[in-house]
């Protein structure tokens, strides 16, 4: 049985994923009907992630399965975001966007610290969680860069653009 501690960090990993997905969800809302499509991205790595919790198997290598889907699942809420509701993007929702995807390293934090096998691993996941984290907040800061250059300007970057800016 997981400890008290290990519950409440799946509860709130849970949690803050379905936070995450119905944030990124409402921005579609607002101007087109794909917010569904954005709300069922997250629901793969959902549905797997609980089954295991249930099933008491939550050792690392599989987490990592339910982390590759989650992600598949970010970026195509992200891609439906950016294709969608940056192009009339306010100061308000740009910081709430912002913030909403900083959920994001915390989600991997809390996926491989509530892992079964932590004990056994105890030493490559300090340096896995820093490593991986750290891109995340890299990708974030990019999002961010990009983000920032579109509220300066008044229309959506070029192709050419986004791609120096992110090759940066």
């Amino acid at each position: 049985m997981a400890s008290f501690l290990v519950r409440m960090g799946r509860f709130l990993f849970f949690g803050l994923t379905l936070t995450q997905c119905f944030l990124l969800a409402s921005y579609p809302s607002k101007k087109s009907g794909l917010w569904y499509l954005t709300s069922l991205s997250y629901a793969p790595s959902l549905v797997a992630w609980t089954s295991l919790v249930l099933s008491d198997n939550t050792k690392l290598g599989k987490l990592s399965y339910i982390w590759g889907l989650y992600t598949i699942g970010l970026v195509v809420s992200t891609i439906i975001v950016f294709a969608t509701f940056v192009d009339t993007i306010d100061k308000g929702s740009l910081l709430d966007l912002k913030v909403t995807l900083c959920i994001t390293p915390i989600l991997l934090l809390l996926l491989l610290n509530t892992a079964k096998d932590v004990k056994e691993h105890k030493d490559l996941l300090p340096w896995l969680c820093f490593a991986m984290a750290g891109d995340l907040v890299d990708t974030i800061e990019m999002i961010d860069i990009v983000l920032d250059e579109l509220e300066k300007s008044t229309s959506i970057p070029s192709q050419k653009d986004l791609l120096i800016q992110w090759s940066q």
